[in-house]
C-alpha cells in the first residue's frame, strides 16, 4: 500500500463550487453553484473529509467568518455561529467596523451564551482595539502579525502582547511563566 489514508472527493460535477470573477463592476460579484449529479461513487467533499479526520483525531476545529466589506446584524452573526458551533470547536466572526455600532454589535454577540468559545475581532482603523478590548470582554483568541499586516487594522502581535499584559494581571502572569520578561 502506498498511502496511509485513501481519501476520494467529490467530482466538481459532484460539489458546490464558488467563484469570485473580475466583473470589471464596481461592486464585487461572487456565485456559488450547487452540486448538478449525486456522488456516482462513495466520497465525500473534502471540507467535510478534513472536519471529520480533526474530530477523531481529537484535533481543534475553527471555523472562520470573515467580512471585509461590513458587520452584519447581531442575528446574522449569531445565526452564524449557531450552524458553526456545530462542526466545530472554536467560531471566529471578524468583521469590518464602520462605527462605533458595529463594535457595539460584536460586544454583543460576544456576550451571548454560546456552547464553544468565540473569537471576535474587527477589522479596519475602527476595529484595531476591539483586537484588545474585545480580547478582554472575553473572545478567546485575538491575531497579531509578526513582520505586516495580513488584515486591515491588524497590530502587531508585540502591540497586542504589551497591551494584553498592561490590562489583564492573568495574562501577564501567564506570559511570565512561559518564559516572559515581567515589566517595570
Amino acid at each position: 500500500m502506498l498511502a496511509d489514508l485513501i481519501l476520494p472527493d467529490h467530482s466538481f460535477l459532484e460539489s458546490w463550487v464558488h467563484s469570485t470573477p473580475e466583473s470589471g463592476a464596481k461592486v464585487a460579484v461572487a456565485s456559488v453553484a450547487g452540486p448538478v449529479m449525486q456522488p456516482l461513487h462513495d466520497t465525500r467533499s473534502t471540507p467535510d473529509v478534513i472536519l471529520d479526520i480533526a474530530r477523531r483525531l481529537k484535533k481543534p476545529i475553527v471555523l472562520s467568518y470573515h467580512n471585509f466589506e461590513k458587520t452584519a446584524s447581531v442575528e446574522e452573526l449569531s445565526n452564524i455561529v449557531s450552524q458553526a458551533q456545530k462542526r466545530g470547536s472554536v467560531v471566529k466572526i471578524s468583521t469590518f467596523i464602520h462605527s462605533p455600532s458595529d463594535v457595539k454589535t460584536l460586544e454583543a454577540l460576544l456576550q451571548k451564551k454560546w456552547d464553544i468559545p468565540l473569537c471576535v475581532i474587527g477589522m479596519g482603523p475602527l476595529g484595531s482595539s476591539t483586537r484588545i478590548t474585545l480580547a478582554c470582554a472575553g473572545s478567546c483568541l485575538t491575531y497579531g502579525y509578526i513582520d505586516a499586516p495580513v488584515a486591515p487594522g491588524q497590530l502587531s502581535a508585540r502591540t497586542l502582547v504589551e497591551q494584553l499584559r498592561r490590562m489583564i494581571p492573568a495574562f501577564d502572569d501567564d506570559f511570565i511563566q512561559r518564559g516572559g520578561v515581567r515589566t517595570g
